[in-house]
């Protein structure tokens, strides 16, 4: 019983830090790094201050993803009378899209990212007193723990997609492809060097989507935990008030109460904005 508690045991702040003694703004910092290391994959490290767009591995992820589309178009035309293969097309495209909808957000976009990111880290430096460190220790561990538990399930299903055509074919002896599309010209079915470059080609298409969909999740994830984070400290901050207002005998407090207040709204307009 007690070895099945330490393997089932939530990990510390040392599994995913450097240590247990680190501030919040630190861990934010840290964790965005994480998903930057899984961006830089597809050549899209946009915290990286020499951080360029137009860099090989970017160009060749857009040539994957451009050529992606391309090939999606392509098959639903040609499957065209196959209604199911033609859906599974589309569903195909649509990841396009998500990855074409991602490109601008955090490429073309960057600079609304590396603000969002300055707004969130003053933030943290700004109120770091041991109470409300508490607080953003507590939503920076669970978004680290989400981080985690998204990046197993992708690589699971990863490994998962690219495996399964391999064991299909020991156990039926018939040559499947990972998803509905197939490279034009290619006759995957009578000749193993196309179903290779078939293979690969798909192989790398979900290795560079997922790559991006980790990277891009965990700093949604993190910029949410942060800005959850506020919200309960602005609870805290509305608390403190009003035990001021309540204690507040012969104005005694008045200045307090002042100071509170202006702390209050200030706090909440940066949240806001």
């Amino acid at each position: 019983m007690e070895k099945i508690k330490k393997l089932f045991k939530v990990p510390s702040m040392s599994t995913y830090f450097s240590s247990d003694v680190i501030t919040p703004s630190q861990m934010f910092n840290d964790l965005l790094k994480k998903a930057s290391d899984c961006a830089k994959l597809v050549g899209s490290d946009i915290y990286d201050p020499n951080f360029r767009p137009f860099t090989f591995l970017f160009n060749a992820t857009l040539v994957v993803l451009f050529g992606l589309v391309a090939i999606n178009v392509y098959d639903i035309y040609l499957f065209r009378n196959d209604i199911v293969r033609c859906v599974f097309c589309m569903i195909t495209l649509s990841a396009s899209f998500q990855s074409l909808a991602k490109t601008y957000t955090f490429i073309v976009l960057r600079q609304n990212q590396l603000a969002l990111k300055e707004k969130a880290e003053n933030f943290l430096v700004n109120l770091e007193t041991p109470e409300f460190s508490e607080v953003f220790e507590k939503w920076m561990m669970l978004a680290a723990h989400t981080g985690v538990f998204i990046t197993v399930l992708y690589l699971f299903c990863v490994g998962l997609i690219i495996v399964y055509p391999v064991i299909f074919y020991f156990i039926f002896g018939e040559r499947i492809l990972h998803f509905g599309i197939e490279i034009p010209m290619l006759d995957w079915k009578e000749s193993w060097v196309a179903y290779g470059l078939n293979f690969l080609f798909q192989c790398i298409c979900l290795i560079l989507f997922v790559s991006a969909s980790i990277a891009t999740n965990f700093i949604v994830i993190c910029l949410l935990t942060s800005a959850f984070g506020q919200f309960e400290m602005l609870n805290i901050l509305i608390s403190h008030l009003n035990q001021l207002a309540i204690n507040n005998d012969e104005g005694k407090n008045n200045g307090e109460i002042k100071a509170a207040i202006k702390l209050l709204v200030q706090k909440h307009m940066e949240l806001i904005e």
